[in-house]
């Protein structure tokens, strides 16, 4: 027999006098609703099959309203819940106008290029390719990093910029090692909110922020990337602290052009993990598992062991790069269970997850920046040291 409780399921397209439910478990709210039930089948079918959809309309209404919002880790230990977030469409914010019109000036050169619409393809074609040396040090050269901040960094700072205010009070006045960054997104996204925390004007409508004023103490930014930026990177930071006019004591950054999944003791002791707040790894993270899911899981160990606690572990990767090849038979395995399994077991706590969250480029962008900037739907992982 079929109780009517919250796990009681009835299908609109059951057919009919599949479902029988005695009157005294019906939802008393609704007491034609059971004369019905009772009475459709002596009556006619067409009155009992309405009756089993409106039950069922009654009845997963109950259980979305009954259901607790989604909520994300705090410092008292709440235990994360996994969620799929899809953003709601919004207008583009003066900050996020201003954001964009200093990443226009900054690759402004590249943009008036003639053969930039060439360049484009063909470095699309190298990176579908996973040709990194042709896309970043061969025949492309310099200007291939130039022409992929021109397309893909602007839309990801927007992004990241969102993620990173949320843990501002974790890294602002602290130090930030940013794996995987050599383009700038991370390092980019986080001066655009230490130079909008002192204009109250370009943050009064900011989502889910509040105004605050310019840290006194330095932010220190130290990037990991097995490509050399070291160029691109300082020419995108010096655009930047002279836009949003920082002063030269916010920040620092240092770039280390190295194989982190290699790193020698001395690049190792240079990073100063044990005073580290923040540590990214964004859109890298199944790259560095394609490559050796070992030695990954060995550089996760390494974080583990000597970051200080209470550290904030971010990781994003794109979902459709979020299945990860295990064994010589060729399954494949969810990349959040891998990094949760891996993690929490090693002395993580998840904060925050996310299999499936969309962040959906501003109303307006389209006017505010010439390349054509993407919609984004992420695999999010947030833990803390304990």
């Amino acid at each position: 027999m079929v109780q009517a409780n919250k796990s009681f399921k009835v299908s609109a397209d059951a057919p009919v006098g599949g479902v029988y439910v005695p009157p005294s478990l019906l939802p008393q709210p609704f007491p034609g609703l059971r004369r019905n039930l009772l009475l459709a089948p002596r009556r006619n079918p067409p009155a009992c099959a309405r009756a089993h959809v409106l039950l069922s309309t009654f009845l997963r209404t109950s259980r979305a309203a009954a259901r607790p919002p989604p909520i994300r880790g705090t410092a008292t230990g709440t235990k994360a819940r996994d969620r799929n977030t899809t953003e709601p469409s919004r207008a583009i914010t003066p900050s996020e106008l201003a954001l964009l019109s200093h990443l226009r000036s900054l690759s402004a050169p590249i943009l008036a290029s003639p053969d930039y619409t060439s360049l484009l393809q063909e470095l699309k074609g190298a990176l579908y390719n996973k040709e990194y040396e042709k896309a970043f040090a061969g025949e492309f050269g310099e200007r291939g990093k130039e022409v992929y901040v021109s397309r893909w960094v602007p839309g990801r700072v927007l992004v990241y910029r969102r993620v990173l205010d949320e843990w501002k009070d974790v890294w602002q006045g602290g130090r930030v090692l940013v794996v995987g960054g050599g383009a700038g997104s991370e390092v980019l996204a986080a001066l655009s909110l230490l130079g909008d925390a002192g204009d109250t004007d370009a943050r009064s409508d900011e989502l889910a922020t509040t105004a605050t004023t310019k840290a006194k103490d330095t932010t220190e930014f130290q990037v990991l990337d097995f490509g050399d930026w070291t160029s691109v990177l300082q020419n995108g930071v010096d655009h930047f602290s002279s836009s949003y006019s920082l002063p030269t004591t916010s920040f620092t950054h240092t770039f280390t052009h190295t194989d982190v999944l290699a790193l020698p003791p001395s690049t190792l002791s240079q990073l100063s993990l044990p005073t580290t707040n923040l540590i990214t790894i964004f859109f890298t993270i199944s790259e560095l598992f394609l490559q050796s899911r070992a030695k990954t899981l060995a550089l996760l160990g390494t974080i583990t062991k000597q970051v200080k606690r209470g550290t904030i572990l971010h990781i994003i990767e794109s979902a459709s790069l979020a299945e990860i090849p295990i064994g010589a038979e060729g399954r494949v395995y969810p990349l959040g269970k891998l990094l949760d399994h891996a993690l929490e077991m090693g002395g993580w706590e998840k904060v925050e997850s996310e299999e499936s969250r969309w962040f959906r480029m501003p109303l307006g962008v389209d006017e505010a920046y010439p390349v054509k900037l993407e919609n984004m739907r992420v695999v999010m992982r947030v833990y803390r040291r304990k």
